[in-house]
């Protein structure tokens, strides 16, 4: 039976495979649950699909208690000798999933093809139970180590099986080398609390491109991070995702704490304009000659200010863009959210496609790369930009959380990040001036030097629980390590 409700089905993410534990307190629930409910199941892997799914749904009721997650229910959602398929689930998991809503366990709203969502699970209030009587916290939960953090796509954006033994020697190499680099970090923000002080709740409600709510969790388990390379080479693309602060709106970057820290974020300016610049063994001031890299004549606003701020969204989305409909598809875009409304929409190619020339004019020894599909090959480049600092930084024990072309550091880190991001970039090209710009929370900028009490009224009930939480579980994971070398 279908249990009848008015969650919002758009609020969900999917079912995370990969979810793991190996504390007792952890194994105790699963073991209760599978002895009441699934022991006539003879399945080998029965409980590890089990505790795949219960943990997860412990960590999405922690985030938002109206979240679901998205589940596959058809034996194409699983390969279970996939490499992005550490725990090698397999089709057994959609018999789960049946066996816990037939007993009660968790809500389930099915999922078709014509509506666009894969069925949603969500745990049901004997769950919630359950999950508030046992001994679980939310850091117990780790994500399983083999994940894998070097992922392929292909040109339509699906993961690619690669092995690493059939790659060229050196392509193995770089790709072992990246996942070793990955592992650390990880390790690190794994271990490092990294929150938002003034945040009420667990999430931040934004709209979305759909101009629906979205919510994005600031979770501990929302922060392992991998890379991504595009259309079947490891050449092309290679960002660094998964960490929640990339997703967030900017406004609140600025409010992160690392450790219980106030925090900068430095941010490289029109690095992708500087790296076509630099390819040529160019500087780009001398170039323009000390003209304005953007401002250009935007016939829709009077607004100097506003016209450089679009003329410098117009200029990237170029410099990213596969061709000239692309990019001017996604301009219009751009000013639709930016309020322009009706005038945007009348706005025809025609009308746009002078603004382009006008970019083109100010730039002409790189306007062979807009509208090219040059920001592949540029996000490639940025990205082992953000890899050489992240090594840099890695080794001199400073934790940046890596935002494509900008870092956020604790406070005190500013100086030596932004000296190993001029180093980095001038490893990657011949750049002779590297700009860079700053945001901080002026109110939480050094808030360590406040007196205890004004400091303690920036902090909502929310992210003290949670540090105090996270205090008493490191304490806990110390000693538990240890018994586990002991024994």
């Amino acid at each position: 039976m279908v249990i009848r409700t008015t969650r919002d089905f758009s609020n969900s993410r999917p079912l995370d495979v990969h979810r793991w534990s190996d504390y007792p307190e952890v194994n105790t629930f699963i073991d209760v649950i599978h002895a009441e409910h699934f022991s006539d199941i003879s399945h080998k892997k029965t409980k590890t699909h089990l505790k795949v799914i219960l943990l997860d749904l412990y960590l999405c009721w922690l985030e938002d208690e109206e979240k679901s997650l998205g589940v596959g229910m058809s034996n194409s959602f699983y390969n279970y000798r996939s490499r992005y398929n550490s725990l090698h689930l397999s089709n057994h998991l959609i018999a789960v999933v049946r066996r816990l809503h037939e007993r009660g366990l968790i809500g389930l709203w099915k999922g078709s093809e014509w509506s666009g969502k894969t069925t949603r699970i969500w745990a049901s209030e004997s769950l919630v139970k359950a999950f508030q009587d046992t001994a679980l916290n939310e850091f117990m939960v780790h994500t399983h180590e083999d994940k894998e953090t070097i992922i392929l796509r292909d040109l339509k954006k699906k993961p690619v099986e690669y092995r690493d033994e059939e790659l060229p020697a050196a392509e193995a190499a770089k790709v072992t080398s990246m996942r070793q680099q990955l592992e650390e970090y990880n390790e690190a923000l794994f271990n490092t609390f990294i929150d938002i002080p003034t945040l009420e709740k667990g999430y931040i409600e934004s709209l979305g491109s759909g101009r629906d709510d979205v919510r994005h969790s600031i979770s501990h388990h929302h922060k392992r991070v991998y890379r991504v390379f595009n259309n079947s080479s490891f050449d092309q693309g290679g960002r660094f995702y998964g960490g929640w602060w990339q997703n967030i709106p900017k406004r609140y970057r600025k409010d992160i704490f690392i450790d219980d820290q106030s925090t900068v974020e430095v941010d490289y300016k029109s690095i992708h304009i500087l790296l076509l610049y630099a390819k040529l063994g160019l500087d780009m001031d001398e170039e323009i000659k000390g003209e304005d890299a953007y401002t250009i004549n935007i016939p829709f606003t009077d607004d100097e200010g506003d016209a450089r701020r679009l003329g410098k969204q117009l200029l990237l989305i170029c410099v990213n863009a596969k061709d000239e409909k692309a990019a001017l598809k996604a301009f219009r875009s751009l000013l639709v959210d930016e309020g322009y409304g009706k005038q945007a929409v009348s706005l025809k190619d025609k009308d746009l496609l002078p603004l382009i020339q006008l970019l083109k004019d100010k730039h002409p020894k790189i306007q062979d790369s807009f509208c090219s599909g040059a920001g592949i090959y540029l996000m490639n480049l940025d990205s082992e930009i953000a890899s050489l600092v992240l090594d840099d930084c890695l080794h001199m024990n400073i934790l940046p959380l890596i935002i494509h072309d900008s870092f956020i550091v604790k406070s005190f880190d500013e100086y030596v990040l932004r000296q190993l991001m001029t180093q980095a970039v001038k490893s990657v090209v011949t750049a002779t001036d590297v700009k860079m710009s700053l945001t901080k929370n002026e109110d939480l900028y050094l808030s360590e030097f406040l007196e205890t009490k004004e400091l303690d009224t920036l902090k909502t009930s929310r992210y003290k629980h949670r540090l105090n939480l996270w205090s008493k579980q490191g304490r806990a994971r110390k000693q538990y390590h240890e018994n586990e070398i002991i024994s």
